[in-house]
């Protein structure tokens, strides 16, 4: 019995990648998110990482049914044709386009602090969008609101 649930502890154990650094104050789309350790989980994967970098650093993971999970950006590296990673001459934003869609916006603010004004995860699977006024999550707007010392800024399931 003590097998199983050591096992099912390490299986839902969230797997970051060793070159993910998070800022220490991350404003994701009017959310701050202050000593937390990822945006958002569901199910004990991240969909979306941002992390410290010369600009700010992103993973992207996908799924259509929940169950398999795929990366689509990986440390800034686009792994498929339907994703290209963009930055900007001030040498500190970069910007995340899909399909004729921008899916990340990330703005290295200072060597702590992060701010994501532009998330929309809808083209890989997942019901999240957002701006500077706030987060949507299906139809539940997360706006204005302080994480401090959590985890996960929003987590599901």
């Amino acid at each position: 019995m003590k097998k199983n649930f050591l096992w099912i502890t390490k299986m839902n154990e969230l797997q970051l990648p060793s070159e993910y650094v998070p800022f220490e104050t991350m404003n994701i789309c009017g959310n701050l998110l202050i000593n937390g350790k990822v945006p958002i989980t569901i199910q004990g994967r991240y969909p979306f990482l941002v992390g410290k970098g010369d600009v700010p650093m992103i993973w992207l993971n996908t799924t259509r049914d929940g169950k398999e999970w795929n990366k689509v950006v990986e440390y800034n590296i686009s792994l498929t044709n339907d994703i290209s990673v963009n930055y900007f001459a001030d040498g500190k934003s970069v910007l995340i386009l899909g399909r004729n869609a921008i899916i990340v916006q990330a703005i290295k603010k200072s060597e702590t602090t992060l701010e994501v004004p532009i998330l929309d995860l809808r083209p890989l699977g997942f019901d999240f969008h957002g701006n500077k006024a706030g987060i949507y999550i299906g139809t539940n707007l997360f706006a204005n609101n302080v994480f401090q010392n959590v985890s996960s800024m929003i987590n599901i399931g």
